[in-house]
Order: C-alpha cells, then sequence, then structure tokens
C-alpha cells in the first residue's frame, strides 16, 4: 500500500493514507464495513466546551468533508458549525488541495444575523506528487483577510521513504506567514520506526539539536482514522491516521462495541471523554 502524508495546519504533524479510497472501511467478524461519521470530545468542564465532529463522503467513499463547532456555543441551528474542512481530488483520485473554512460575522447594515454569516477560507494545503504516486511534499498557506487572493506560505513540509513504500522522514519548515522573511522561523525533523504496521518510535529534532525519541504502545483492534483522506486540519497527532491500530496510554479508560471498534475514550491529563459513530455500509 502506498502511504500519501498531510499535516496539522496547527502545527501539529498528521499521517493519512490515500492510495485507496476504500482503506478508510474497517472491517468486523460478520462482513459488514463500517466507517467513522461523528466524533465528540468534552473537557473537564463540559458547561463551556463541547466539541461535535462530523464525517462526510462523496459516492466513490472518498471524505469530501469534515464539520465540527462547540455544542455550547449560541449559534443559528441553520450553521451550527464554526469550521469545516474541504476537501479536493485530482483526476487520479488523490487529494490535490484541502482548506479549512471558519464560520464568521462580517459587518452589513443591510444583513441582519444571522444573514451576515458566512464561511471564509483560512487555511490551504497544496500536495506535490511524484511519478510514483507517493507525496513528496506539503506546502501550507494562511490565507489573510487583506490577502486573499495571495495566500501565504508558513509550513513547507518534505517526505522521505524507504524500501518498504513507508514515510521514515519528514522535514518541516515552518516560516512568518505576515513578513514572508527569506529565513525560516524553525524547523523539526522526525524520524518514525515501524511495528506490525504502527509507529512505535518517533525521533524528533528541533532546529538541529539532539533527537528525543518517544515511544507508543497500541492496542490489537482498529484504528477508526486509518486511511481517512484529507484529515489534514484536526484530529490530533499522526497516530489517528496512519497506523493499523489505536495509541493506548496507562492513564485513559478504552471502551469498543461488538465488532472491536473503539468508542469511548476517557482520561489523560489534561482530562477528557471522547466518543466516537460509525455507519456500516
Amino acid at each position: 500500500m502506498k502511504h500519501n502524508f498531510s499535516f496539522c495546519l496547527l502545527l501539529l504533524s498528521l499521517l493519512i493514507t490515500v492510495a485507496s479510497c476504500n482503506d478508510h472501511r474497517l472491517p468486523s467478524p460478520t462482513g459488514q464495513q463500517f466507517r467513522i461519521i461523528k466524533s465528540r470530545t468534552m473537557g473537564a468542564d463540559s458547561s463551556t466546551s463541547i466539541i461535535a465532529g462530523f464525517y462526510t463522503y462523496d459516492s466513490n467513499g472518498r471524505l469530501v468533508k469534515y464539520t465540527e463547532g462547540n455544542e455550547k456555543w449560541p449559534t443559528n441551528s441553520a450553521f451550527p458549525d464554526s469550521s469545516r474542512i474541504l476537501i479536493s481530488y485530482d483526476a487520479q483520485g488523490r487529494v490535490q488541495t484541502t482548506t479549512r473554512e471558519a464560520w464568521i460575522s462580517v459587518s452589513s447594515a443591510s444583513l441582519p444575523p444571522p444573514l451576515n454569516r458566512l464561511w471564509r477560507p483560512n487555511l490551504r494545503a497544496n500536495f506535490t506528487y511524484d511519478l510514483a504516486g507517493y507525496i513528496t511534499e506539503v506546502k501550507q498557506y494562511l490565507i489573510l483577510n487583506d490577502r486573499a487572493q495571495t495566500p501565504s506560505l508558513f509550513q513547507d513540509i518534505k517526505i522521505e521513504y524507504d524500501g518498504t513504500e513507508l514515510p521514515v522522514k519528514l522535514t518541516t519548515i515552518n516560516w512568518d506567514p505576515v513578513t514572508s522573511n527569506a529565513q525560516p522561523l524553525s524547523q523539526l525533523v522526525e524520524q518514525y520506526i515501524y511495528n506490525e504496521g504502527n509507529i512505535i518510535e518517533v525521533a524528533r529534532s528541533e532546529n538541529g539539536g539532539p533527537a528525543l525519541t518517544v515511544r507508543y504502545q497500541y492496542d490489537d483492534k482498529p484504528n477508526p482514522f486509518y486511511g481517512l483522506v484529507g484529515l489534514v486540519i484536526t484530529n490530533g497527532p499522526l497516530f489517528n491516521l496512519v497506523n493499523r491500530n489505536n495509541v493506548i496510554t496507562a492513564n485513559k479508560q478504552y471502551s469498543y462495541n461488538s465488532v472491536g471498534l473503539m468508542t469511548k475514550v476517557v482520561g489523560g491529563d489534561p482530562y477528557s471523554e471522547q466518543t466516537y459513530g460509525f455507519e456500516a455500509y
């Protein structure tokens, strides 16, 4: 399987698989296929923030939109979401661009609320492929209100692969999107070691400094985010999108449904409670 990658526009790297539009389908003992359609994250203070996310697929089974919003924010019922990610594909079915849009208010004397609200893009990622179909570079752009026609580069990610068609090194260069300074703000290099389809070790080095190594453990259940094409701006670290199984830690409790899909994660520091919903298709 070929792996393609994109990364969090909030400066968290994400890894995604885009070789097949069916990769995100989760098998069950009954032979049914499942895919994630919603998620919900609640912090220790559920009175101020409950983030709900919804996943939309096209007729080819590809993720084309992810929307999310805070259930505790007062929003118009017709547009309950505060942000969304739109994913476009090229003629070969590969991710071409991803765009994050925010649901914002605009000044208008003639349009009262909620008619004075609109979707405005603020982040965009463009993908470059080699002849074999691998993503070799992802460029991230900040779309400023006064520079909508000329987005500003703020992150450039380069990917290197090994002989097993897995990425082994990512170099992320961060730029100042406002001044367009010729010198980068910072550089992060990450190198990966795999075992049974999961990243078990990550060595990170910032700005040429010594590498810090982090190791991870997994359950033996299918990862509900594996292969979700286009989740490039949200949903946490890269484990959510590339690994066959789920990262587990000692300070969290995990619940699964009858077909082995993770439905709830509780605990952590800071504390959070995450739930997931699926559909068969």
